[in-house]
């Protein structure tokens, strides 16, 4: 592993729009969907590689890697280089070389992966193709969060609270959430056998 951080690169930039924002390849994208973030992995020329859900609505479990424009992804939302050294540097991780981390994703694109709110959601996958190793820092948090408010979770949880947090977000958000699938217009998933 290389790619060794500067404590220059330690330091959060504030959110943008997704117009003004200056990443490099195999950069963390953080996209603030107000309640929680959304991860995308930048590959370069304004394109992101991203973990796209079929239908929220229902709670999915299912989703594709999908590659779109940045600006598409992100719409009238907030964006930022997020590259999660802290947490890494946490764990003992370096970040792979850029090109390994964009094959990595690349490699994924078109494929219908699992998808869950708290243990394999869109920053689980961008780590994990960045650092070799999955995490989501936002999923560690709700979990502390539902274990303070009920002494009674057990180890089904993350199923459950899935479920309850999809409900949540819809309710939230009171609007339907597209299809991310079929409405980017640059995705044509594939089926791998």
């Amino acid at each position: 592993m290389t790619n060794k951080s500067s404590d220059s690169n330690l330091v959060l930039t504030s959110f943008k729009k997704a117009g003004n924002l200056k990443a490099k390849q195999g950069d963390l994208i953080e996209i603030d969907r107000t309640i929680y973030s959304h991860w995308a992995l930048y590959i370069g020329r304004g394109e992101v590689v991203h973990v796209a859900c079929e239908n929220l609505d229902d709670g999915a479990t299912k989703a594709y890697i999908v590659k779109c424009r940045l600006v598409d992804l992100a719409g009238p939302g907030l964006v930022r280089v997020n590259n999660k050294y802290v947490a890494a540097k946490r764990r003992g991780l370096v970040s792979l070389k850029s090109r390994t981390v964009i094959n990595n994703a690349l490699s994924m694109v078109g494929q219908r992966v699992h998808f869950n709110w708290m243990n394999k959601n869109s920053e689980h996958y961008v780590t994990g193709w960045k650092y070799g190793v999955s995490w989501s820092d936002q999923s560690t948090m709700a979990k502390q969060a539902m274990t303070i408010f009920s002494s009674s979770m057990t180890g089904k949880m993350d199923d459950s609270v899935h479920t309850e947090l999809s409900r949540s977000i819809k309710s939230l958000l009171r609007c339907k959430v597209s299809n991310p699938v079929t409405s980017q217009k640059s995705v044509t998933p594939q089926r791998n056998s």
